[in-house]
């Protein structure tokens, strides 16, 4: 009887594991199973996992360092004028050409528009304050004596009847 018992222990303990199915044993034990991870053999690499800037597919998504965590912020500057638009904000490991640092473009599609850009008297913000034109006259000054007198050397003053809407 002792015998049988052993015997018994035996098929429950090994006889009745499931068989390795190839292609669902997770080898490297990150918890993705070899048909899902796209190197089982390396437990930081599964699907889902951060990204590095390391030259490998971490998160298994087929590209190489995309979003990568430890990346440099950069923004789409469409206009190539060295500033990108927020809401287009990325990670990546390099800083290549339409990519930006500096965000804060209220016009991407004008390299001439853009902030700190020289303000110029075309009904146009040229500068992304959110204001087209200062120094209007009659707008901001009543004459354009007035705006002399109140504004520094070398300031410009735009004159409301030379502007023509676009």
């Amino acid at each position: 009887m002792a015998l049988q018992r052993s015997a018994l222990a035996a098929l429950v303990v090994f006889g009745c594991s499931s068989p390795v199915v190839p292609g669902e044993f997770d080898y490297d034990n990150d918890g993705f199973v070899t048909s899902r991870d796209c190197d089982d053999m390396n437990s930081a690499i599964f699907p889902g996992a951060d990204e590095f800037c390391d030259g490998v597919d971490s998160d298994c998504d087929g590209v190489i360092d995309n979003d990568p965590v430890d990346g440099l912020i950069a923004f789409v500057d469409a206009d190539g004028d060295g500033v990108g638009v927020a809401e287009t904000l990325q990670r990546v490991c390099e800083l290549d050409a339409g990519l930006s640092q500096t965000t804060g473009d209220c016009n991407d599609n004008d390299a001439t528009i853009f902030p700190g850009s020289p303000e110029i008297c075309d009904l146009i913000d040229n500068d992304c304050d959110g204001k087209a034109d200062l120094n209007r006259v009659p707008t901001d000054y009543a004459t354009i004596e007035q705006a002399m007198d109140a504004l520094p050397t070398n300031s410009e003053i735009c004159l409301q009847s030379s502007l023509t809407e676009a």
